[in-house]
């Protein structure tokens, strides 16, 4: 085995591994990214960013230029190249993207892709492709972290099988006919979800992960976590082990509620869902200790942001109550689908749960 270069700054930010080079402005963004390959040109992509330290522009070794665009959440709603008339939309519920279009730049579809989720979670379940011959489900097969390794089609045969290394180097198999398992194609129908959250970006390399990008060549995100200092020693670094923590928001850990300096701390607010309620009981217990009648349906719907204006896995649910005095007012409950996890061993560990308006806590 090969012992592989690698070089950081005094920020902890990647420099130099292996054959790549990496560039950085003011911001501490990745702005070059160089490739050395023995007998070739090094090979240079550049990077454009906005205020809000959104990828905003590619440029690839060959001059090929692609545009993301993004939604007033910050998510990505749209990837276009300057050299081709198609261009690919992305839908989303939350944090989820549920849904990638390739299409023409006059509206014609060419193919769209929807994916399926475990309920409260980023681990994928499915995908249904459409395309001009047809719809066709498949069911992804995950590792214990969640990240694709097959598809299968309806009747159970393997039609696509990949794996990604430690740090999300992916590596496919392709043969056209296939008697085993481990000899399924990748030709005409593939998945490009990768860790929990990441849609594989096929121009660049890169996984996109909702909140920022990550390179698997470096193990690490292409810009430092949007919370600034308070993102760690190492703001632009993924999670500590793979193989046991997943990053689908692509943000540092963070509280998501209650007061005081640091919530991460101390003893954890006490669980009143009733026992063995499940998601559908704890959220007419949050509804009960209210004020809202359990039968009462919201009155709108919106996405689940934490404390940095960041969507988060689950929903913001608004009702409208009767108010003191006449009138009406509105009262919220948080669904917190994706619970708390701040490290092995922290006692503010949490799984989903429902917060009402003064921070209590409802698990399911």
């Amino acid at each position: 085995m090969q012992r592989q270069k690698l070089r950081h700054d005094r920020a902890g930010r990647v420099l130099e591994t292996g054959r790549f080079r990496y560039r950085y402005d003011a911001c501490g963004r990745v702005i070059e990214k160089t490739e050395n390959k023995a007998g070739y040109r090094p090979q240079v992509t550049r990077f454009s960013w906005n205020a809000d330290d959104r990828l905003t522009h590619i440029e690839l070794p060959n001059g090929t230029r692609y545009r993301y665009r993004y939604d007033p959440f910050g998510r990505r709603i749209a990837k276009e190249c300057a050299h081709s008339d198609t261009q690919t939309h992305y839908l989303w519920d939350g944090a989820h993207i549920v849904q990638q279009q390739q299409a023409t730049a006059d509206g014609q579809v060419l193919q769209q892709t929807e994916y399926l989720y475990e309920p409260g979670s980023f681990r994928p379940m499915a995908q249904v492709t459409h395309h001009n011959q047809g719809s066709e489900l498949h069911y992804i097969v995950t590792d214990h972290a969640g990240t694709p390794q097959e598809l299968c089609n309806e009747q159970g045969d393997i039609v696509w099988r990949g794996e990604q290394a430690l740090w999300g180097h992916y590596h496919g198999q392709s043969q056209r006919h296939w008697q085993r398992r481990e000899e399924a194609a990748n030709d005409s129908i593939q998945c490009d979800l990768r860790y929990q959250g990441q849609l594989e970006d096929a121009e660049s390399g890169l996984y996109y992960n909702v909140n920022r990008y990550y390179d698997a060549d470096s193990g690490q995100y292409l810009s430092p976590d949007p919370i600034g200092f308070a993102g760690g020693l190492r703001p632009q670094a993924y999670v500590a082990n793979p193989l046991e923590w997943v990053d689908p928001l692509g943000l540092a850990g963070a509280a998501h509620g209650g007061e005081g300096e640091d919530v991460t701390k101390g003893t954890p607010p006490a669980n009143l869902s009733p026992p063995g309620a499940g998601r559908t009981g704890a959220f007419k217990e949050a509804k009960r200790q209210s004020g809202i009648p359990t039968s009462q349906q919201p009155s709108k719907v919106g996405p689940n942001l934490d404390k940095r204006g960041k969507v988060q896995p689950g929903k913001l649910y608004e009702f409208e109550v009767p108010a003191e005095g006449g009138g009406t007012r509105t009262v919220k409950i948080r669904d917190d689908a994706g619970g708390h996890d701040y490290g092995p061993g922290n006692p503010q560990n949490r799984g989903s749960h429902f917060n009402n308006e003064v921070g209590d806590h409802f698990d399911y």
